[in-house]
């Protein structure tokens, strides 16, 4: 019985794939939580996430949203509650604190507290300070970001210095 609720788990619950490698894990949905399975359909994070709040991983980490309520019916849009990380154990590593996030790419995530933006590490430590006129459009890939800072558009580098206008 066991091994025919994994097969159904699968067929029916799986919501997406993330990261690439023999880590790869995938998100699933039983009942109203998500939780993560491997690639031989082991859960290996109970579901205890509220349903579209749970992000996939990168860089080993995913975004998970505490106390946070879907718009209407807009699968992408969470109002509220507080972001942060956990790591491939389902431990949280990053306090839920932010308003918003991204991704980790390149060991960077960009954050948001209220109107101001930045970029933390993977210990959660705010590396490019949060700044009211800067928008940070893009990851960090080769060490650059894309990023709008008040009218100009550039890159910045992993220091947050403009590197290209």
């Amino acid at each position: 019985m066991k091994n025919l609720s994994y097969i159904l788990l699968l067929a029916t619950l799986l919501v997406s794939y993330s990261d690439s490698g023999a880590e790869t894990l995938a998100r699933v949905k039983i009942g109203d939580k998500l939780g993560y399975i491997n690639r031989s359909g082991e859960i290996v994070i109970k579901p205890k996430f509220d349903q579209l709040k749970a992000g996939d991983f990168s860089d080993g980490l995913a975004c998970v949203n505490i106390g946070g309520k879907q718009y209407h019916n807009s699968p992408d849009i969470i109002l509220g509650g507080k972001w942060g990380y956990i790591n491939r154990s389902g431990e949280v590593v990053i306090k839920p604190k932010f308003d918003g996030v991204g991704d980790f790419s390149d060991g960077l995530a960009r954050v948001q507290i209220g109107r101001k933006y930045g970029y933390i590490n993977r210990s959660g430590e705010i590396v490019i300070k949060l700044q009211s006129l800067f928008l940070p459009w893009g990851d960090f890939s080769d060490g650059l970001a894309y990023v709008q800072i008040g009218r100009k558009y550039g890159y910045i580098n992993r220091s947050g210095e403009v590197v290209i206008n």
